[in-house]
């Protein structure tokens, strides 16, 4: 048996290899498939996420409280009750 050369492409099956030209057409249709459908999905999310806000704007009324207004206040939320420590 002869001795035979060994590339550092023949461990890859020849699915793995790129040819001379680039890369092949299906490779290079499968991509910018991909890319408009990613484009698609970032503008569907855009889309629900501008109806979500609008649907919250039309039933959210901005409260505006003067000083002097009585307020009800959730003890268990704030610190107020804890000694500062040192």
């Amino acid at each position: 048996m002869g001795t035979r050369e060994s590339s550092p492409d023949t461990h890859l099956p020849s699915s793995f290899l790129v040819p001379e030209g680039g890369l092949n057409v299906g490779a290079e249709e499968r991509v910018k498939d991909l890319n408009l459908r990613q484009k698609w999905a970032r503008e569907a999310i855009f889309n629900a996420q501008q109806s979500q806000i609008k649907a919250y704007n039309s039933e959210h009324k901005e409260v505006i409280y003067s000083i002097g207004d009585l307020v009800l206040i959730d003890p268990h939320k704030l610190n107020l009750l804890e000694a500062p420590s040192r």
